[in-house]
């Protein structure tokens, strides 16, 4: 396993650890790091996360807030994505 690859490993259980109390958090943070250099629509992560369209809102919310998930705007649709040091 690469330096980097290893480092991003770490990087995410920090994140998990930081994140215990909030299952929802931790669901958004596990599926956007399986796809790390892609963007999702917020319909598509309540999908993924298989949990309450109000309670991944939230969270991507905070994530967000917390700068660890990045939020593009294309044709005034919102998508979602790691940020790249995670």
């Amino acid at each position: 396993m690469t330096t980097s690859r290893v480092a991003i490993k770490e990087k995410l259980s920090q994140l998990l650890g930081e994140y215990a109390t909030d299952p929802c958090c931790q669901e958004v943070l596990v599926f956007l790091r399986r796809h790390p250099h892609a963007r999702f629509s917020r319909l598509a992560i309540v999908h993924a996360a298989n949990s309450r369209r109000l309670y991944v809102e939230q969270a991507l919310s905070h994530l967000t807030n917390s700068g660890v998930i990045r939020r593009h705007i294309e044709n005034n649709v919102p998508f979602y994505s790691l940020k790249e040091q995670v």
